[in-house]
C-alpha cells in the first residue's frame, strides 16, 4: 500500500514538474483589447488588420508588439506593448527540487510572458485644420 501511494505522488510530483505554473494558469495566448472614441479605427498589429472595437489574441513566445491605430480626419497613434516576466513563473520556485524542470519549461514554452498593457481604451484626437483668414 506504502508503495503504490509512494509511487502515485511521484507520477504526480513529475508530471506537475513537466508544466510550469505560468504554463498551468496562463497558456501561451494572452487577449488584447482594444477601444477607441470614436469607434471604426482601423487597428493594426504586424500584419493583422482589424476595426475598433476589437480584441486580438496575442502569442506571448514572440517579443513586444506595436499596435497602430488611425482613422480619416484624426491624428495617427501608436502604442508599444511590452512583454514582462509572467509572476506565475515565479511560483515554480516553491517547487523546489522540481523547479530545475518547471521553471525552464515556463520560459522555453513562452508561458513565462505577459504583455502589458492588456486593455487599450484611447480617444482620438482631430486632426486640426489651419483656418484661413478672411480676406475682405
Amino acid at each position: 500500500m506504502f508503495r503504490k501511494a509512494l509511487s502515485l505522488i511521484l507520477v504526480l510530483a513529475f508530471a506537475i514538474s513537466m508544466s510550469g505554473c505560468a504554463s498551468i494558469v496562463s497558456g501561451n495566448n494572452q487577449k488584447l483589447y482594444i477601444a477607441t472614441n470614436p469607434p471604426g479605427a482601423t487597428i493594426k498589429i504586424n500584419d493583422r488588420t482589424r476595426t475598433s472595437p476589437v480584441e486580438f489574441s496575442l502569442n506571448t513566445w514572440k517579443s513586444g508588439f506595436v499596435v497602430k491605430i488611425s482613422k480619416e480626419g484624426y491624428e495617427p497613434l501608436e502604442i508599444d506593448v511590452e512583454r514582462k516576466v509572467n509572476a506565475w513563473a515565479a511560483l515554480n520556485l516553491f517547487f523546489g527540487p522540481l523547479a530545475v524542470v518547471a521553471f525552464p519549461v515556463d520560459f522555453i514554452s513562452g508561458n513565462a510572458w505577459k504583455f502589458t498593457p492588456t486593455k487599450i481604451n484611447e480617444t482620438l484626437t482631430p486632426i486640426q485644420t489651419p483656418t484661413q483668414p478672411i480676406k475682405k
